[in-house]
């Protein structure tokens, strides 16, 4: 019986479906899925096989975004001309980086065209034309589909289906510029600047500066001061580098700002902290 019954009810439904999308409304057609597969544009798509990468202030040449790309039209790749790759600066206007044509891509396991992005921050940086960047600005990157009837196909078409899933086709990427330095080394000139709320030092609270694993200075500083600064030089051969808060009695009252100044002789600020922070490595952060 309930075998039955959901047959009973699918063939009412159908006929309901029937009667709502009537001939009157799609042209002579009964069934809305007829009207639709009948009255639809095919497009293309640039489906993301795998993407990795991030841009980071501190590194043009070793921050690299890119990977490998799929075409996929309404024949199988062979309405596809050729792929072209767009950049933008934070929204403005739009540059023609590189063109991938058809003739240059490979075939991939599906059997559909591929190409390949490899883009170092520092080059997309010059094909923009070099602008001022900093933590938090955005480099943009769109593709767009020629196909061989003349449509150029890209992110104004895409729908929410084409962007999940298996297609994971956005067209258009942005990319944040990273401005988080952990650990590695920024050779330069860095000035410790402490300060005491109660007048009487840091009370056993110190900064000490490691460069590859050694500690190259330790700064605080005593009682009788409000103030103090220190500066220590972090070489271009070092490794690794770290600031480490070594916690005292009274850190309510401890506040600090290191301040950064490059082989320009530009300096920033670099970290600031306090009071009352807690005890180990800083997590340093810059952003030039």
């Amino acid at each position: 019986m309930k075998k039955i019954a959901l047959i009973l009810t699918i063939i009412l439904t159908m006929q309901s479906c029937m009667k709502e999308f009537s001939a009157d409304e799609y042209g002579g057609e009964e069934m809305f899925v007829d009207y639709m597969l009948g009255n639809y544009e095919l497009g293309a798509a640039v489906r993301a096989i795998n993407v990795s990468g991030v841009y980071s202030t501190y590194d043009l040449t070793g921050s690299v975004w890119g990977g490998t790309f799929e075409v996929q039209d309404p024949e199988y790749g062979n309405m596809t001309t050729s792929v072209d790759m767009f950049l933008s600066f934070n929204g403005g206007s739009e540059v023609l980086y590189q063109t991938f044509n058809k003739s240059e891509m490979v075939t991939g396991d599906a059997g559909l065209p591929q190409f390949q992005v490899q883009l170092a921050f520092g080059t997309a940086v010059s094909a923009l034309g070099n602008p001022s960047f900093s933590g938090g600005d955005v480099i943009g990157v769109r593709f767009a589909v020629n196909l061989t009837d003349g449509r150029i196909i890209s992110s104004e078409a895409r729908t929410g289906y084409m962007t999940q899933n298996y297609f994971n086709s956005p067209f258009a990427y942005n990319l944040g510029i990273e401005c988080f330095l952990q650990g590695a080394p920024l050779p330069g000139s860095y000035r410790i600047e402490g300060q005491d709320s109660y007048g009487d030092g840091w009370n056993g609270g110190s900064i000490d500066v490691l460069v590859d694993g050694a500690n190259i200075g330790n700064f605080t500083f005593t009682s009788g001061g409000s103030g103090a600064s220190g500066t220590y030089v972090v070489p271009s051969s070092a490794s690794s580098m770290d600031f480490v808060w070594n916690a005292g009695s009274y850190d309510s009252e401890v506040t600090f700002q290191i301040y950064y100044t490059d082989a320009s002789g530009n300096e920033s600020l670099f970290h600031s902290d306090g009071p009352s922070m807690a005890a180990g490595s800083l997590g340093l952060v810059f952003c030039q």
